[in-house]
């Protein structure tokens, strides 16, 4: 009996993170992201290290990683996503959406070059016993405004409608500038990211022109930021693609941050 109720798959407690001491990023400095979900690592040569995961994420010198599938398996020392952030020099966060074998089994994750203002995760309504998913919302001050990255993993069953409408709501609710990225189970010609375009939303890998770009269901949609470059890296080490993006402020923006005087930390 024992055994049994360890094998079953709860969903977790989200978690939240606030901090005094975030780090504010220069107005003028363009910001790298990364979305990737990495089907659980189990696709690279070693599950537990991840090095062509981890050589992937560095090529892109990151300031913030969006990790779906990241698993935590039990006993051993240290989290997946702990290890990926020691070995890659970034703050990492384990955002767990399922609870199995008696520990936070398996969720998203995220890796970020500075340190947050706060991280409020989200759960999403799951119908199934399974298949837990879930959000989070990052605010980080950049220049004088704080933008928000709203990290998630939707669901890719009959779940997925009602998950992009509650993140289409609050993608759409949100302060700009704002930033929704992960494996959201739907190409971009799906009704209600088309109705996200329509209303002013970017979808950074059609905005670049990439090829196959309304294939893909891993994206990172933006408002009140300027993609300045984005691409997409192809890798046996996942079933997913790793997207990248190159994100600034507007110009108008940056303008009005001089004005106001702002003490930032200098660019790397």
């Amino acid at each position: 009996m024992f055994v049994i109720d360890g094998s079953q798959r709860k969903p977790a407690e989200p978690r939240s993170w606030f901090s005094q001491n975030e780090s504010a990023i220069p107005a003028d400095q363009s910001l790298n992201l990364v979305s990737f979900n990495i089907h659980y690592g189990k696709d690279d040569i070693d599950s537990a290290s991840m090095p062509s995961i981890r050589e992937l994420i560095a090529a892109q010198d990151p300031d913030v990683v969006v990790l779906n599938e990241v698993p935590n398996p039990f006993g051993r020392s240290g989290s997946t996503v702990d290890r990926l952030g020691e070995l890659l020099s970034l703050n990492s966060f384990f955002l767990p959406v399922e609870r199995r074998w008696w520990h936070d089994h398996v969720g998203n994750a995220l890796l970020l070059e500075f340190i947050p203002k706060s991280i409020v995760q989200i759960p999403l309504p799951c119908s199934r016993e399974k298949g837990f998913r879930g959000a989070a919302v990052t605010t980080v001050p950049w220049g004088e405004r704080e933008f928000r990255i709203i990290s998630v993993h939707a669901d890719s069953q009959e779940d997925n409608s009602e998950h992009l409408r509650i993140l289409g709501e609050l993608f759409m609710a949100t302060e700009t500038p704002c930033i929704l990225a992960g494996d959201l189970n739907a190409q971009i010609g799906d009704e209600i990211l088309s109705e996200l375009i329509a209303a002013g939303a970017i979808d950074a890998a059609t905005e670049m022109g990439l090829e196959q770009a309304d294939q893909l269901i891993d994206h990172i949609l933006v408002r009140g930021v300027t993609v300045e470059d984005a691409g997409m890296e192809q890798t046996t080490a996942s079933d997913h693609p790793l997207l990248w993006a190159r994100l600034a402020l507007p110009a108008r923006a940056i303008e009005s941050d001089s004005s106001a005087g702002s003490t930032q930390l200098p660019p790397r």
